[in-house]
């Protein structure tokens, strides 16, 4: 970190970006020290310009990021960003490897931003105002976004989701939940979570808007991510016991019940991070309590196949997802089979747990 000694001077006043401002009940950072308060950078004019901008912003990415466990999935996007490249009035698209939605935008709207030379969004003029605007192709669930600063943090009151209903009236709605994941060293971290997965609306296009709480706010990173109805298939039953997580995996289909279409996509939900796991099928369901000392219960009865050649492992996301060929259904004896219209298939996914083993519930679908 170059804090460029030739410019520093302890004569002028404290910059405003080295407030300690952070969410309720978010730990708080030590005092700075009278030396730390009174660092200003002059350049040969004597126009004073905050620290921030000689350090060149460290911070080029999250120190605590979360994972959303649905992320990856087939029903969901994922956009990220570190370099800006227009402070003011123009769009940056994510930039992050691994972005997989086409739409989501980024703007700034408060004259007087810059960039810094890492790419960072810097408003010295006054409090920076976001828009973050974005189109999904099928209704909006669930909304996770998370932002990195530096010097002073966002305005924690101002973050809000809008979208227009059916009727043509404007909704803008707060977050559910804000939690701080860092504050450390002059950096914030922060997540915002919006569960729509109740609300009667259809929801393909929003904005989320959102202010810094101050002057010298320097947006570091952003990531969003947004689970949509993906087409989700099939019918559940059977539920399933609660495991290390403490709360019961679930399983869901997506892609198309037409067998035609060979494309069927299962999905192990709330699995404890980092095990593996398969999916059972077969032809009839049932109910055996914890089969062979298992924690959980098995929701399939008869001649049960098993998909363990596609094993996966669970991973930070706790969630497994796996592709089914309808045209080689693994059986016990008699090899693959296809899946034939009109027949109802039940699925369910099988993942070890704590020197044990768990189930999801399980999904009984009817294919056309």
């Amino acid at each position: 970190m170059n804090l460029c000694p030739s410019d520093i001077a302890e004569n002028g006043t404290a910059s405003s970006f080295l407030g300690n401002s952070a969410p309720p009940g978010a730990p708080q950072r030590p005092p700075h020290t009278d030396h730390q308060m009174k660092l200003t950078l002059r350049t040969h004019s004597a126009r004073v310009i905050p620290l921030v901008l000689c350090l060149g912003m460290a911070y080029a990415s999250f120190n605590n990021a979360y994972t959303p466990p649905f992320r990856g999935q087939v029903d969901s996007e994922y956009s990220g960003w570190e370099t800006f490249t227009i402070p003011f009035n123009g769009p940056n698209l994510p930039d992050v490897a691994g972005t997989s939605s086409d739409d989501a935008v980024l703007t700034q709207t408060t004259p007087g931003a810059i960039l810094t030379s890492t790419g960072n969004i810097y408003n010295p003029a006054g409090p920076s105002h976001f828009v973050l605007s974005d189109t999904l192709p099928e209704d909006m669930l669930e909304v996770v976004l998370q932002i990195s600063a530096f010097g002073v943090p966002a305005d924690y009151g101002s973050f809000v989701l809008s979208y227009t209903d059916g009727s043509g009236q404007l909704i803008s709605l707060p977050p559910d939940s804000i939690q701080n994941l860092w504050n450390a060293g002059g950096s914030f971290e922060d997540r915002f979570d919006w569960d729509l997965s109740g609300n009667s609306d259809s929801i393909t296009n929003y904005t989320i808007q959102f202010d810094a709480s101050a002057m010298h706010m320097s947006l570091d990173a952003v990531i969003l991510d947004v689970r949509f109805d993906g087409g989700a298939i099939g019918t559940n039953y059977c539920g399933a016991n609660v495991n290390s997580t403490g709360t019961a995996a679930f399983i869901s289909a997506t892609g198309s019940d037409a067998v035609i279409d060979n494309d069927l996509t299962l999905h192990m939900n709330d699995v404890p991070m980092n095990q593996f796991g398969y999916f059972i099928n077969g032809l009839a369901q049932g109910f055996v309590p914890n089969p062979g000392g298992s924690a959980g219960n098995l929701c399939i009865s008869g001649a049960i196949g098993r998909h363990s050649a596609q094993a996966a492992n669970s991973g930070t996301s706790g969630s497994i997802s796996v592709g089914i060929d309808l045209t080689a259904i693994p059986r016990p004896s008699g090899g693959p089979v296809a899946v034939q219209p009109g027949e109802t298939w039940y699925f369910q996914g099988w993942f070890r747990d704590s020197g044990t083993s768990n189930f999801t519930d399980g999904i009984a679908i009817t294919f056309q």
